[in-house]
């Protein structure tokens, strides 16, 4: 059965609030926030990880490209801190705490806001999601993230050996390659999920197990959260390609396009993977009910074999008075022999039918 998922934080904001009023709703708390920023150029790199939004450092001028990174959406006054740095919108930060939303693009004034989903299978193989928002404005990129864990590892180690045009390209190429990291990373859990699929079809035909049909919707749930997830990235990254507020060089809006690929991809992926679960499910359903018709036609076979030697023996159980076999000495050995008969006879009746 497949189970609806409905996160009852949803419902935490109290009536009546004003818009922009930042209230945190989500499940994932850090003992404290993390600020990474990373200032970089063709020629060096510079990390830093700050105490806060009040970190000298932080508060200075980029000199070339920066990525802001924070950890730790809860804290309510680091957000609004943010806020007051980059002149965003209360809306804006309304949004970064709230982590239950759909992944979308808006662009006010002076900045691009985006919220991303980033989707992880966890130590226990369970699906794990968390929200990303990105900021850019300017020469800088800001990520608020709900935890440290993310998949931007990589990202970070092309920035510290320079490969590629992440050094040169500016913070427009920056925000493009933090989306690509996310896409990128929906193809590994996407591999997990077909490797578990796969597994299951073998179970499926090997060994069919009544549990085996839960395992199945349990399995086609999560394809559904995943997709839940990455379907509103598509419009994202449609948008960001359309580049209606002009932020992005045209060597990046190339880059977009690929990113646009891979994420039509993911979603046909995505819809094979669930429609081969669909077809799991309908064969697991067919061989249960052929493995039950072999059963009723056995039963019917061997009922239909019993059903003349009742009529014997019960003819002969009958009470009337006189029946001249009873006195004859052969009568017993002939009933049973003539019920032999009858039993083999339709045995290889059916066989011959194939109906055994």
């Amino acid at each position: 059965m497949l189970k609806i998922r409905i996160p009852l934080d949803l419902f935490k904001r109290n009536p009546g609030m004003p818009p922009g009023t930042p209230v945190f709703i989500g499940d994932q708390k850090i003992e404290s926030v993390y600020v990474h920023l990373t200032d970089f150029d063709e020629d060096s790199v510079v990390e830093h990880e700050a105490g806060g939004m009040d970190d000298p450092v932080v508060k200075a001028e980029p000199q070339g490209t920066r990525w802001l990174n924070i950890c730790g959406v809860h804290e309510i006054p680091v957000l609004e801190a943010l806020a007051e740095r980059y002149k965003l919108h209360p809306l804006t930060v309304e949004d970064m705490a709230n982590t239950r939303l759909r992944p979308k693009v808006e662009e006010f004034e002076g900045y691009l806001y985006l919220i991303t989903r980033m989707i992880y299978m966890d130590d226990k193989h369970e699906l794990d999601t968390e929200q990303v928002s990105i900021v850019l404005t300017g020469q800088t990129v800001v990520t608020v993230q709900e935890r440290r864990e993310d998949v931007f590892e990589p990202l970070r180690k092309r920035i510290e050996a320079g490969k590629g045009r992440i050094r040169t390209a500016g913070s427009d190429y920056l925000l493009y390659a933090i989306v690509d990291a996310v896409v990128d990373h929906y193809f590994q859990v996407l591999e997990h999920l077909t490797v578990r699929a796969d597994a299951l079809g073998r179970n499926l035909y090997d060994n069919p197990q009544d549990d085996v049909l839960d395992e199945i919707s349990d399995l086609k749930a999560t394809v559904m959260d995943v997709r839940r997830d990455v379907w509103p990235m598509r419009e994202l990254i449609a948008r960001l390609q359309r580049d209606e507020a002009g932020v992005f060089s045209e060597g990046t809006r190339t880059y977009l396009r690929d990113v646009y690929d891979h994420i039509m991809q993911v979603m046909d992926l995505l819809e094979q993977l669930r429609e081969n679960l669909d077809s799991m499910g309908e064969q697991f359903l067919s061989g249960l009910s052929r493995r039950m018709n072999e059963v009723m036609k056995t039963l019917t076979i061997f009922s239909t074999i019993f059903l003349p030697l009742t009529f014997v023996a019960g003819l002969y159980g009958m009470n009337f008075a006189y029946m001249p076999e009873l006195q004859l000495h052969w009568a017993y050995p002939a009933t049973l022999g003539l019920m032999l008969c009858i039993a083999i006879g339709l045995f290889f009746y059916f066989k011959r039918k194939k109906w055994m």
